[in-house]
């Protein structure tokens, strides 16, 4: 069974992929309590240039949303879209 804890979505900036990538950017700050590449990078256990570099290109990894899932609970659907709860959790 799944429990799940809500954290506000940010608020839309429109429907440009740039502005996409921009709330989901910010939600995976706002989830992980980050406020740099550099914290961010800790917690993905990658480089802060790796994150430079997603930050130029625009576009979140599939293996980013899957470590913060696996590894902090992060719902990947709410990262991508701002629909759901932020955290999933599983109960026993």
């Amino acid at each position: 069974m799944l429990e799940s804890a809500m954290v506000e979505p940010s608020p839309s900036h429109g429907d440009t992929p740039q502005s996409d990538f921009v709330l989901q950017y910010d939600r995976i700050l706002a989830a992980t309590g980050c406020r740099t590449q550099s914290d961010l990078a800790r917690v993905l256990g990658i480089k802060q240039a790796a994150v430079s570099d997603v930050t130029r290109r625009k576009s979140i990894p599939t293996e980013w949303l899957l470590h913060l899932f696996e590894k902090k609970g992060i719902n990947p659907e709410w990262i991508r879209s701002g629909a759901g709860d932020c955290f999933l959790h599983i109960s026993n």
